[in-house]
């Protein structure tokens, strides 16, 4: 049975092969270069969307969003599961009624907190779809288990793209 690291390493490798001969893969290995600082400084969501936003790194995003939701999945008990209570919490307790202008009193409406009622389910089943649905609804532990295993992979996804593409690394900037 392969460790853990031996897995993440196989899965990165995965992802380097499926972009050695993509147009674009200078801008995959500058931005997984990247990740990491941007994860330890703005958090995993934001350098996600970052990245994402950027649209230069498709195939890094979705190979990162494969490899954490898998690991989250794995049913051996050997990764840290999330919390059974990741259900959206409901906003504290209001007044009963309310007031409104007119003087008639009105039950305020209950809004599960971190949702919209006119938000639009995603359209999309992507990996990464998935993998953001899961760091925005989920609590501090999955938070902090996703970020720690995406930093984990990304250090064998630079590793090997140090050592596969070194021109493309060491060009740096953008």
């Amino acid at each position: 049975m392969k460790t853990l690291d031996q897995r993440r390493a196989a899965h990165a490798w995965t992802i380097i092969d499926s972009i050695r001969d993509a147009a674009n893969r200078k801008d995959v290995t500058r931005a997984a270069k990247k990740l990491p600082l941007q994860i330890m400084t703005a958090g995993l969501g934001h350098a996600l969307a970052f990245v994402k936003a950027k649209g230069k790194a498709p195939r890094l995003i979705e190979g990162m969003s494969e490899w954490a939701l898998a690991e989250r999945n794995k049913p051996d008990g050997n990764r840290t599961q999330p919390a059974k209570n990741d259900a959206p919490k409901m906003a504290p307790a209001a007044p009963s009624k309310t007031l409104t202008l007119s003087g008639q009193s009105k039950a305020p409406p209950s809004v599960p907190l971190g949702r919209y009622p006119d938000a639009s389910p995603l359209k999309s089943n992507t990996s990464h779809d998935i993998f953001r649905s899961t760091i925005i609804e989920g609590n501090s532990d999955t938070l902090r288990c996703h970020t720690a295993e995406v930093l984990a992979w990304l250090m064998w996804f630079n590793r090997f793209a140090e050592a596969e593409f070194p021109k493309d690394v060491e060009e740096g900037g953008d």
